[in-house]
């Protein structure tokens, strides 16, 4: 089977979209990598396809796209959409102008992943993907070697000062634009706005990235209760956020000052969000240098249609609980018929929530519950009393019902517990396996918080969500547990590095512009004005430049003498003898009656040789590409 060579641009463009894929892995969904794939080999393995079977893979891709995603339009949909849409041109790709754009295409990709990904890595793979799809462009349009690998990458550092401007120079905003709140995908572990643990029969764990956190001072490992929401209705088992429960604030108040003890938690979200977090019973969030104060239930959705991917969290602690709650919101968070408890159960008869906690962990310990992940659809608070195992929504509906029932005000929480700490830049990973629901109760005077989950497995307060879910199932070859420390060491380094870069990149924005535009006695509009005219200097300045140095002239015969004896060894090493009385045109006949492998090139060569040195004002530059020619 006849097979495309390295450099074809087929293949260049399938290299850059192996190495992007790669990259943005936990973004690309099964149908968009099934496309890939499916094209890459169609078009390697000399296959062709009828023109409208790309027309109907991207119909079918939209049509999926919508059924999964609905009316929830999001970042990784129009990833994977741009992604498959990409590789489908490949099918069709045949001409120059089919050549463009698959490198549009191609730089496009690379720039939407930087949605998704601020490392240093991925922007080392960005240039170097860009610079493949560049190369693949030119090969493309027919001219073979008309750009070296060497000559693309001077053009890459020539294009770096202009970066630089454009990153520091030029305006920097923040759209803080709202996008439709993202439904949690069924089946996973992950944060949710509801805690339903009659709807799905298993979890399985992601390890996806949450936030990255800074907390001071240093909180003890089992204070790392991350609040995002509270759930106070419910249908008898499956638990929903009413109407109190939605704490919604905007950023429009500042003079705010933290208490000595109160913890700071500056937050990085892996992308926009429309809920803000914090340790238990957050103050209030800042972002902006404006400020946001939690309302009753300690937690906040952003308004005004605004989403955030960074802000400051202050909390108080469990202190920080409000000290009244309303008659009648006791009436509603007592409401459960006791005659759904076994019997053990109906039997309580303390007087305080001390005591309920510790009937209630007694009897789960003594009873044989267990902690699963696939306990089976429980559709009822009835059946789990007789399953006897479940995640922590689970745990944490049953003692809540429980607790209304014995006369206890009681509802649930969602949000996170723990996170992977890194030692060299001290911050917190909180992943996706994090997620967690427990209960907070009114002991007369506030709010406690109670996680029934420890009573079955203690263990989950000193570990994060992903290090407990290994340790509970099978280790592999591959489990993180069994590397050597230095591995994990350099792990955690590497991390520390992209941490570093991604906190460095989201704090420069328009408030560090201003900064810097004061230190210099400028304002904002002056400082962008500065930044543009350098752009514009620095374009003009690369075009003379490049012009000055197409019209100089060959003073010599040496630049053409030289090229010549490179072309006669190239030719000898083809087996080809030149003789030193043949000329260009007497050459180029006599090759025509010549049989060997580059042919075709060496009389393409000499086709732009008789162009140049016959030209009006032959050039070194000229030279020097018909040198770089024979590389290959």
């Amino acid at each position: 089977m006849r097979r495309y060579p390295w450099h074809h641009p087929l293949v260049l463009f399938a290299l850059s979209w192996v190495i992007y894929i790669v990259l943005v892995w936990e973004e690309v969904t099964l149908p968009t990598l099934f496309t890939v794939a499916a094209v890459i080999l169609v078009r390697l393995t000399h296959r062709t396809l009828p023109d409208v079977v790309p027309k109907i893979a991207g119909l079918v891709l939209f049509v999926l796209a919508f059924v999964k995603h609905g009316r929830h339009v999001n970042p990784e949909m129009g990833l994977n959409l741009l992604l498959a849409v990409v590789a489908l041109k490949m099918l069709e790709a045949r001409n120059g102008r089919d050549w463009r754009m698959l490198t549009l295409g191609t730089f496009l990709l690379w720039a939407t992943g930087a949605l998704f990904i601020k490392t240093p890595l991925y922007f080392l793979c960005a240039i170097l993907g860009c610079a493949v799809a560049l190369m693949a462009l030119v090969r493309g349009l027919g001219e073979e070697v008309a750009v070296s690998w060497k000559e693309l990458w001077v053009w890459v550092l020539r294009a770096a000062p202009l970066a630089v401007i454009l990153f520091f120079l030029l305006p920097r905003f923040s759209a803080g634009l709202w996008v439709p709140p993202q439904p949690m995908p069924e089946g996973v572990v992950g944060f949710s706005e509801e805690a339903r643990p009659g709807d799905v029969s298993e979890l399985r764990t992601t390890g996806e990235l949450a936030f990255h956190a800074t907390i001071t001072p240093a909180p003890a490992k089992r204070d790392l209760y991350w609040r995002g929401m509270t759930l106070t209705g419910h249908d008898g088992w499956n638990w929903f956020p009413i109407p109190r429960d939605e704490d919604w604030g905007s950023f429009d108040d500042a003079g705010r000052i933290p208490g000595g003890n109160w913890w700071r938690q500056d937050i990085i979200h892996k992308r926009e969000v429309r809920r803000a977090f914090g340790l238990d019973w957050p103050q209030w969030w800042e972002a902006g240098a404006k400020q946001a104060p939690a309302g009753d239930s300690a937690t906040m959705k952003f308004s005004s249609y605004r989403t955030l991917r960074r802000y400051t969290a202050f909390s108080a602690g469990n202190n920080g609980a409000p000290l009244l709650l309303k008659q009648n919101e006791k009436e509603s968070l007592n409401s459960i018929n006791k005659r759904r408890l076994p019997a053990a159960l109906s039997q309580f008869s303390g007087t305080n929530l001390q005591d309920a906690q510790t009937y209630l962990a007694k009897f789960f310990r003594e009873q044989g519950y267990t902690y699963s992940l696939a306990p089976g659809k429980v559709l009822s608070l009835t059946a789990f009393f007789d399953v006897k195992k479940g995640w922590c929504a689970h745990y944490a509906s049953t003692t809540a019902l429980v607790l209304r029932s014995w006369g206890f005000p009681a509802r649930l929480v969602s949000g996170y517990l723990g996170g992977s700490f890194n030692s060299f830049e001290n911050y917190y990973s909180v992943t996706e396996d994090d997620a967690h629901v427990w209960v907070e109760a009114w002991d007369g005077t506030r709010w406690q918080r109670i996680d029934p989950t420890l009573w079955v497995v203690p263990e989950r307060a000193e570990l994060d969500g992903g290090e407990f879910f290994r340790q509970r199932s099978a280790a592999g070859i591959f489990d993180p547990r069994s590397l050597p420390a230095w591995v994990r060491d350099t792990q955690m380094w590497v991390d520390s590095i992209n941490y570093r870069f991604l906190v460095w990149s989201e704090e420069f924005d328009r408030d560090r512009q201003k900064n810097w535009a004061e230190k210099l006695n400028w304002d904002l509009s002056t400082f962008y004005m500065a930044g543009l005219w350098t752009l514009l200097a620095s374009i003009l300045g690369f075009w003379f430049w490049e012009y000055w140095r197409s019209r100089v002239p060959v003073s010599s015969q040496g630049e053409r003498q030289l090229t010549w004896k490179v072309f006669e060894k190239w030719l000898e090493r083809q087996g080809m003898n030149v003789s030193p009385l043949e000329g260009p045109r007497a050459l180029r006949e006599s090759l025509q009656k010549e049989n060997f492998p580059h042919k075709a090139k060496a009389d393409a060569w000499l086709g732009q040789w008789m162009a140049k040195v016959y030209a009006a004002e032959p050039v070194a530059k000229d030279f020097k590409k018909l040198r770089d020619m024979l590389k290959d």
